[in-house]
């Protein structure tokens, strides 16, 4: 749906979000969740979860699962109930609409191969005069933690030998293959994802408490807005793995996405005395 939006005086110009309650539906392509809360924030605007009463606008971003519709979006749907009571009570936009309203036009740096949320990063900047420190050497923009080697119990030994792999337990030799299976996977393509999620959970069919499955399974479902689903994985790998950095600081994402500003600190923190040098929990804990 496209919104024609009317000409705004300096004020608004300025505050594009001023008076607005923001709630997001879907993966945005163009920018992190985190960061278009940010934003909306910083121009004038709240940002809530869930649509209510009290929401004014409803942004839809441009990634859709495989097998859904953005049609098919819960947020939107309660979005059009609330409207059929109260006409054009909550705006619901585009993502395309929601960066121009956030005026992050950066087409000119993208045909230049920079990623979009690097070039969303130097546009903020430059609305507010800051400087920007460049992580993109070290750092993946919006990606979570993601476990990319077996850490196993040593009363299970594993060991590869002529390549393929050998313990003293069956299960738990299939369990790796299945997760080194989906490791390769989670990264690639729609349709390699949704392999890599059917690999985590063959291997965690086989063995329920191989948290490096458990944390990257989640991975997936934060990667398709499933912050629910995502968030009950990453607690239960810290109830196997206490000191799993990666869930901590997973958890500090989703806090953070939600709003949860204070819970995602704890998280951030939890993570860092586990990994002092993991950069993104460095970043984030700092924005």
């Amino acid at each position: 749906m496209t919104v024609a939006f009317p000409p705004s005086d300096r004020a608004s110009s300025a505050f594009p979000f001023l008076g607005q309650t923001v709630v997001f539906s879907g993966r945005l392509a163009s920018v992190a969740r985190r960061e278009a809360h940010a934003l909306v924030e910083r121009l004038g605007g709240l940002v809530a979860g869930e649509v209510t009463a009290r929401t004014t606008m409803l942004v839809i971003g441009a990634v859709v699962p495989p097998g859904a519709t953005q049609r098919s979006s819960i947020k939107l749907k309660r979005a059009e109930s609330v409207n059929a009571k109260t006409p054009e009570r909550i705006q619901v936009i585009s993502e395309d609409d929601f960066c121009r309203l956030g005026q992050l036009q950066v087409n000119d740096e993208l045909e230049q191969a920079q990623s979009f949320q690097g070039a969303v990063r130097r546009r903020l900047a430059a609305r507010d005069g800051q400087q920007v420190l460049n992580f993109a050497s070290v750092r993946n923009d919006a990606r979570p933690a993601k476990v990319v080697a077996l850490r196993r119990r040593e009363a299970t030994k594993i060991t590869s030998t002529g390549g393929g792999w050998s313990d003293s337990d069956g299960q738990s030799v299939l369990a790796a293959r299945f997760f080194l299976e989906g490791s390769e996977l989670d990264e690639g393509s729609e349709a390699d994802r949704e392999r890599a999620l059917m690999a985590y959970r063959k291997a965690l069919l086989l063995d329920p408490n191989l948290v490096p499955a458990v944390v990257n399974l989640a991975n997936l479902h934060y990667a398709h807005d499933d912050l629910v689903e995502a968030q009950a994985l990453y607690g239960r790998a810290l109830m196997l793995e206490p000191e799993c950095f990666e869930a901590h600081f997973n958890l500090g994402n989703i806090h953070h996405d939600l709003g949860r500003y204070q819970e995602a600190v704890t998280y951030y923190h939890a993570a860092l005395r586990l990994n002092t040098g993991y950069v993104d929990a460095h970043f984030y804990l700092a924005v």
